[in-house]
């Protein structure tokens, strides 16, 4: 109850007494359970560092448990918490160890729901993931499993959008909000939302991202203290402004954005601000703005980073969007050497993870090159 509430350290404290309340070996799957609860409930307050310690450190105790509802539900946080902090790797075998015992269990609930969160880790290209996500929205459908279903329509939104399908990416989208409403969760239902504000900035669509995003603020701006919502929307306005030509705003808001996010542990996050960032001052300074002092310097470090921090979290093509801004800047302060290289790491990276809306801005950054020699 607490939890649904949004008042996820009240939730949190409840489960602790529950688990100092189970002490006896048969108890240890129902301790699991709490364990894995308390987890998620820091994973929605926006503490991923606490989020991972929880699964790391009562895994230890319940590593050894024998193959129950609450363990399968433990490995899934903790391959959700790996993946939270960019480390895909170490969130691969939490994943399918966790889909394995929702296998033996014939668990319909386990195994949509980790299907559903874990796409990226338990499968390798795009079109696996879409294949898995698939999977996972049959699965949940056919059982009432709403908030599992909306999820999964969110991986099958971001698999369309690769495709160059907005109708359909939209559409998924709008599934998952609808489902996430009959589910009573505001906050999944505005997160999916601030996704699909992404999507529509992606394709032009600039007057939908702006409606979506105000559907979004609204369904938060009653939530108690700070939820994975707030910042998922935070994310989502940096890329709306930074697509607007509001490039000081944008500037402001994710420098902000990104200390706190680093200071929380939140990688994943903190990459997307870090991208946002570097594209405010790239985009503004190739169209006329004088940059201030340090802000190439800046952009570059932010650019460096995010590509480094994608490249081992679930979104590989996001480190590639990140080379071809970092291609541009180079371009623009005549080192075309670097340049070069960027475009040639963001081939790669294409080829690993083709996305229709990346193909423009590196045959831009391509036909820049070319002139300049």
């Amino acid at each position: 109850s607490l939890a649904r509430q949004n008042r996820f350290p009240d939730a949190i404290d409840t489960w602790r007494k529950g688990i100092e309340a189970y002490q006896a070996p048969e108890d240890m799957d129902t301790v699991a359970r709490l364990y894995a609860r308390s987890a998620w409930a820091a994973r929605q307050a926006n503490a991923p560092d606490e989020q991972l310690d929880f699964c790391l450190e009562w895994l230890a105790r319940t590593g050894k448990a024998q193959d129950g509802p609450g363990l399968a539900l433990l490995l899934h946080e903790t391959a959700r918490a790996y993946a939270d902090h960019a480390s895909l790797a170490d969130a691969e075998p939490y994943a399918r160890r966790a889909l394995e015992v929702a296998e033996r269990l014939d668990d319909a609930h386990l195994r949509a729901h980790t299907l559903a969160a874990l796409s990226a880790p338990v499968a390798g290209s795009l079109e696996e993931r879409a294949a898995v996500a698939t999977r996972a929205v049959e699965l949940a459908e056919a059982h009432g499993l709403l908030l599992a279903a909306q999820h999964a329509h969110r991986d099958l939104a971001a698999y369309r959008s690769s495709q160059g399908d907005y109708a359909s990416a939209r559409e998924h989208c709008l599934r998952g909000a609808e489902l996430a409403r009959q589910a009573g969760s505001a906050s999944a239902q505005s997160r999916i939302l601030a996704f699909l504000v992404h999507l529509a900035v992606y394709f032009g669509e600039l007057g939908e991202a702006g409606t979506a995003l105000s559907e979004a603020q609204l369904l938060v701006q009653d939530l108690p203290g700070p939820t994975r919502a707030r910042v998922r929307i935070l994310l989502g306005e940096l890329w709306y402004l930074a697509h607007l030509g509001k490039w000081d705003t944008c500037l402001q808001e994710a420098r902000s954005a990104q200390a706190s996010l680093r200071e929380r542990g939140a990688e994943r996050d903190l990459a997307e601000a870090l991208l946002t960032l570097g594209l405010a001052i790239v985009e503004s300074r190739q169209i006329g703005q004088a940059p201030h002092p340090g802000e190439w310097q800046e952009a570059e470090t932010a650019l460096s980073e995010a590509a480094e921090i994608f490249d081992r979290s679930s979104s590989p093509q996001w480190g590639t969007y990140a080379r071809i801004l970092l291609g541009n800047l180079y371009l623009g302060l005549g080192r075309t050497a670097d340049a070069q290289r960027m475009l040639a790491e963001a081939r790669e990276g294409d080829r690993r993870y083709p996305l229709f809306w990346l193909v423009g801005p590196r045959q831009w950054l391509q036909g820049q090159l070319a002139a300049s020699r």
